[in-house]
């Protein structure tokens, strides 16, 4: 499955020594480029952390899916120039709601295992 556009918006913070008074998030526009059971992997121009964590919040068909997630990869797509394939995997921190990005993935489970392809925007 593939969201391009205004839809998809992650917002990260990056993780701060646990003496900081504060954190420091920014949101970054993405491209989702596949949903899993356990995680997405995204495309977007700027180089993120391993290890950072946010929430990525994912439009729909007009419904918005969030979630927490950790930054597990972030490479450079080599001849797109500045294009990052960032993997992110769902942290469990509570209950998923009907708003989950994770009960979305389970829900389509059958149509996430092969090849598909849908554009939003």
């Amino acid at each position: 499955m593939v969201i391009r556009g205004s839809d998809v918006n992650l917002s990260l913070t990056q993780t701060l020594p646990s003496d900081a008074l504060g954190l420091l998030g920014r949101n970054i526009a993405v491209s989702v480029c596949e949903i899993g059971r356990g995680g997405c992997l995204i495309e977007t121009t700027s180089s993120i952390s391993e290890g950072a964590v946010g929430r990525l919040t994912v439009t729909i068909a007009g419904v918005p899916y969030t979630e927490d997630v950790r930054v597990t990869r972030c490479l450079t797509v080599a001849g797109h120039g500045e294009t990052h394939h960032i993997g992110v995997e769902f942290l469990p921190l509570h209950q998923p709601g009907r708003a989950s990005l994770r009960v979305y993935a389970a829900s389509r489970a059958e149509e996430l295992q092969g090849p598909a392809s849908a554009v939003l925007g």
